[in-house]
């Protein structure tokens, strides 16, 4: 790795990189006069070459040290010999906020530098933007690790970092920034089980219209990864009613109608853990009731299983018939699961005869079904699907049952019964 030659090096990162030759290394680098700044994150250096480094570049300002197992060991290391070292164990806003001496407020020294009140000239800018760049993406290498022992670094200045970040005016520092934010919540992949005191941390920051307007943007990558956020913090109750309760489930409804599958999945997905909570879920229905009724997007994105998934969630919520009544009754569900019914896809029908049967179990939603033609629908269905999958065969047998307790359903019952004979 000869560096040498590269005289008017100004930033380096060799994060990730394995192998290195630590010596000729040194031997390299301390001969670049321009050098301000050193990315070493997620690399085996040890304390001695570390150090020798940070003294012998006397140009050096900047240097980031994020997972680097042999320096966590050695706290010697963070004795700074007047450079800006970024680790775990140092405050990250503290530390950079040496270059802003009139700041008030160390939290915020990446707005009031982006909005030029304590900007101090073009080489500033650079580091800082640099300083942005290796952060955002050290960030998200340790999210995607999950590295255990981290959760006061994520409380104490993780969290608000990424949402400093993802104020940037670098598109692949708000990207990456998103994607951290969404990565490092989870903490099981499997059950998208979210972290409440990580989630706390994010609302602290007061940044759910941030995220609401970061979906908008243009750049698909960094719409579908703030859309991706949403989602999964949703899965927390209290975020799932800040969201609620600044236009989130409208915004959702909007981005579940993306061309872009995984945008609409996202979308869909975060409609879906709204739905849990119970001051979101009449609304939430009645936002993907709006949006299935649409025969543009209806079938494209019911068939990623989001959509009637999370109708199927809402029927059942709880196993509280309360909860069935309010579904029932909201404009236009019915008609809903009467057009998901007709799916090309067995597991959208499933999920639809499913949310029906749950729906029956309440006197007012069946004569509401009966007089939408949900009785008709699941007779049609049943004549199809004879040789399709035997749980949808079980859910198409199973959901009229508790429609035929209906008087307008009687007789249509009784024809569905002489079929299934």
């Amino acid at each position: 790795m000869s560096l040498a030659n590269v005289l008017q090096l100004r930033f380096l990162s060799v994060a990730g990189t394995a192998d290195i030759d630590w010596d000729s290394a040194g031997e390299n680098w301390t001969s670049l006069p321009y050098l301000e700044g050193l990315d070493v994150s997620r690399t085996n250096v040890d304390p001695e070459n570390f150090t020798m480094l940070v003294v012998s570049i006397d140009s050096l300002k900047v240097v980031c040290m994020f997972n680097c197992p042999a320096l966590e060991e050695d706290p010697a290391v963070y004795n700074s010999h007047g450079k800006m070292t970024l680790g775990f164990s140092n405050d990250t806003f503290k530390v950079l906020s040496s270059m802003f001496p009139d700041t008030n407020n160390e939290q915020a020294i990446f707005s009031d530098w982006r909005n030029g009140s304590n900007k101090n000239g073009v080489n500033l800018d650079d580091l800082m933007s640099w300083v942005e760049w290796i952060l955002s993406h050290a960030l998200l290498r340790i999210a995607e690790a999950n590295l255990t022992g981290l959760d006061q670094f994520w409380l104490d200045q993780g969290a608000g970092l990424l949402l400093t970040l993802l104020q940037s005016s670098q598109d692949d520092v708000q990207e990456w920034a998103a994607t951290g934010l969404a990565t490092f919540v989870v903490v099981n992949d499997i059950s998208i089980k979210v972290d409440a005191g990580r989630v706390k941390a994010i609302r602290k920051g007061g940044d759910v219209q941030l995220l609401l307007r970061l979906t908008r943007f243009l750049n698909e990558g960094l719409q579908l990864e703030a859309t991706k956020v949403i989602a999964n913090l949703s899965a927390n109750p209290a975020f799932a009613r800040s969201v609620g309760g600044e236009g989130g489930i409208t915004v959702l409804a909007s981005l579940a109608k993306s061309t872009n599958r995984f945008v609409a999945e996202e979308a869909a997905g975060g409609l879906w853990n709204l739905s849990a909570g119970d001051k979101n879920m009449e609304r939430a229905a009645g936002a993907l009731a709006n949006l299935a009724a649409d025969e543009k997007y209806s079938m494209e994105v019911a068939a990623v299983g989001a959509l009637v998934a999370m109708l199927a969630n809402l029927t059942s919520h709880g196993d509280s018939n309360t909860n069935n009544v309010m579904v029932g009754q909201e404009d236009g569900v019915i008609d809903v699961l009467i057009l998901l019914i007709c799916s090309q896809h067995d597991a959208v029908r499933q999920e639809a005869a499913t949310a029906f049967w749950h729906l029956s179990n309440d006197a007012r939603n069946r004569e509401r079904i009966a007089l939408h033609g949900g009785v008709e629908a699941l007779v049609a269905l049943a004549q199809l699907c004879v040789y399709a999958s035997l749980r949808l065969q079980e859910r198409v047998v199973g959901a009229p049952w508790g429609l035929s307790v209906s008087e307008a359903n009687r007789y249509t019952q009784i024809s569905y019964l002489s079929f299934l004979a």
